[in-house]
């Protein structure tokens, strides 16, 4: 009889092999890690029983430790190192070449204004508020101001609809509905998020909908008034204007 073949090498022993060429010296082991089915190799991610011995920071939050940011978990192309970020199409150490392609993934926070209106839109019930929009039915209101056309086609709007011919109604509900969208999008952040965005009429674009009801706002690369202890102050964007609240909540 033949001596019996040794067994072949657990498929967790063959990842964590595999991987320490590419990780960096004495640190964990950083591999490719991608779906059932892959080649030989390769990390597992959660959804295929993978070993949890291949570990790095870049997995999407809530994975098991060592798993694959795969595209399956909504995370980075299925590879696993520090700095990995949840969809950005990448997930290696910074610098690292994996794969044959050099990849640095960084966060992408929001600015303090696309936040803070983000926060707006989101009390709504129906009027949207967004930031940099543009196209079809948008119109800035420096522009419009600036038309006389656009203003009576706007009054006219009214007169027709809610108005029903009545034109001093008509007049009234354009300032009921300006003023009141201006409201939301100032007084809502000073009371909500003890900030301001700073308005203007060059950078607010509206757009009406039936009966010349305005149904969205479009900030345009939206700036922040915070005061001194505000998370944010001091960033790009912001403009700081007071002391500190002095307030802890």
């Amino acid at each position: 009889m033949s001596p019996a073949s040794p067994p072949p090498p657990s498929r967790s022993s063959s990842i964590e092999a595999a991987g320490r060429a590419s990780g960096p010296a004495g640190g964990p082991a950083i591999v490719a890690g991608v779906a059932p089915g892959d080649a030989p190799g390769a990390a597992a991610s959660p959804d295929n029983g993978g070993s949890t011995g291949v570990v790095g920071s870049g997995a999407v939050p809530g994975d098991a430790p060592g798993a694959a940011a795969g595209p399956d978990n909504g995370g980075s192309t299925g590879v696993v190192g520090s700095g990995a970020v949840p969809g950005d199409g990448l997930g290696a150490a910074p610098g690292s070449h994996i794969a044959g392609r050099a990849v640095a993934s960084a966060s992408a926070r929001p600015s303090p204004g696309v936040a803070t209106v983000a926060r707006v839109d989101a009390t709504r019930s129906w009027r949207r508020v967004t930031v940099d929009a543009g196209g079809d039915g948008w119109f800035r209101l420096a522009d419009r101001l600036a038309d006389p056309a656009g203003l009576d086609a706007w009054y006219a709007a009214e007169v027709a609809g809610t108005g029903r011919g009545h034109r001093d109604l008509a007049g009234a509900l354009i300032v009921y509905r300006f003023s009141g969208s201006l409201a939301e999008l100032v007084v809502g952040p000073l009371l909500e998020q003890r900030r301001v965005v700073v308005l203007s009429p060059g950078n607010l674009s509206l757009r009406l909908g039936e009966n010349a009801r305005i149904e969205s706002l479009s900030v345009t690369a939206p700036v922040v008034a915070v005061l001194a202890d505000d998370p944010d102050a001091g960033r790009p964007g912001t403009v700081v204007v007071g002391p500190a609240s002095g307030r802890t909540g």
